[in-house]
C-alpha cells in the first residue's frame, strides 16, 4: 500500500498581489487489475498566463481522468510511449477547448505537466516543463528528469506550446520503487543540489521517514502546509510551491513514531545552506 501527503500553497509574491495559487496536484492510490497503483499528476501554471490557475487545474483533472480510464481496462505493463504522448495530446486539446470557452488563447492557460504511475512491477514517469520527480533506485535517491529550462533564463516548456511533443520526456522502470516525491519549480532551489544535479538526500530521507511513520495523514497534510508556508521556505522562494511525498508501506503503523515535518524540516532548512 502507499502512504502519501501532498499540498500546494501560494507564493508570497502571489499573495502580495492577491493572486491565487497557480499550482495544481492530484494524488490517488487505487487498485486496478490486481495491482496497487499510485497516480500522481501535478502542474504549474505560468505566472505570465492570465488563466494559469485554470490551465493547471484543467490539465491535472483531465490527466487523472484519462489515466483512470486507461488503467480500468489495461495493465500498466502494456503502456507505451506513444500512448503517453496521446494522453498529453488529449490534455492539450482539453486545454484548447477550455480556452475557447473562456474566449482566450491557449497560451493564456500555459502550464507544465508531470505524471507518475507506480506499481510493484513497473513505474512510469512523464514530464513536460520544470519541477521534478525524485525516486529511490539502487539504494540511492535520484531525479527522474532534471527540470526543463527554456531558451531564456527562468523559462520552461508548456503542454500548451505547439512544439510540446519535442520536449516531452518519458521513462519506464521495470523495478520496485518505494519512495517518490514530486514538486513544482518553487521548491527546486530548496531540495535539489544544482551543482551535483541530484536531490538533497537528507531532506528527502527525513521527509520520507515522517510519512512512513505517520498515523494521521490529515494532521500530516496540515503540517506540510505549515512547512511550505514557513519563514525559512519563504526566505528562499516567493513562487507557488507544491510538494508530494509518497512511501510504499507494509504492516501496521506505530503512532508513537509520528513526527512533524513542519518542525523537523524547517529546523533542517535553518541548518543547511545548499
Amino acid at each position: 500500500m502507499w502512504q502519501f501527503v501532498a499540498a500546494s500553497v501560494a507564493g508570497t509574491s502571489h499573495a502580495a498581489d492577491s493572486v491565487p495559487c497557480q499550482d495544481a496536484v492530484k494524488v490517488e492510490s487505487i487498485q486496478a487489475n490486481g495491482s496497487d497503483l499510485l497516480i500522481v499528476i501535478c502542474s504549474d501554471g505560468a505566472g505570465s498566463a492570465t488563466h494559469a490557475q485554470k490551465g493547471a487545474e484543467k490539465a491535472v483533472a483531465t490527466g487523472m481522468a484519462i489515466v483512470h480510464n486507461y488503467l480500468k481496462v489495461t495493465e500498466l505493463r502494456n503502456l507505451s510511449r506513444s500512448q503517453i504522448e496521446s494522453w498529453y495530446s488529449m490534455i492539450r486539446e482539453a486545454l484548447n477547448d477550455e480556452a475557447r470557452t473562456l474566449g482566450v488563447e491557449i497560451s493564456d492557460l500555459h502550464c507544465t505537466l508531470l505524471i507518475a504511475i507506480l506499481s510493484r512491477e513497473r513505474s512510469v514517469f512523464a514530464q513536460l516543463g520544470d519541477g521534478a520527480m525524485v525516486i529511490d533506485r539502487g539504494g540511492k535517491l535520484e531525479v527522474v528528469f532534471w527540470p526543463q529550462s527554456g531558451e531564456f533564463t527562468n523559462t520552461t516548456y508548456f503542454i500548451t506550446g505547439e512544439d510540446f511533443t519535442q520536449h516531452l520526456e518519458i521513462q519506464m522502470i521495470d523495478e520496485l520503487v518505494s519512495h517518490f516525491a514530486a514538486f513544482t519549480d518553487g521548491m527546486e532551489r530548496l531540495v535539489l543540489n544544482f551543482s551535483g544535479r541530484c536531490p538533497h538526500e537528507p531532506f528527502f530521507n527525513q521527509m520520507f521517514d515522517t510519512v512512513r511513520s505517520c498515523s494521521n495523514l490529515t494532521s500530516l497534510t496540515h503540517d506540510l502546509i505549515t512547512f511550505l508556508n514557513s519563514q525559512p521556505v519563504n526566505e528562499r522562494t516567493d513562487d507557488d510551491r507544491t510538494l508530494v511525498l509518497a512511501v510504499r508501506t507494509t504492516g501496521s503503523l506505530n503512532p508513537q513514531q509520528q513526527s512533524s515535518p513542519a518542525v523537523d524540516a524547517v529546523q533542517q532548512l535553518q541548518n543547511q545552506s545548499w
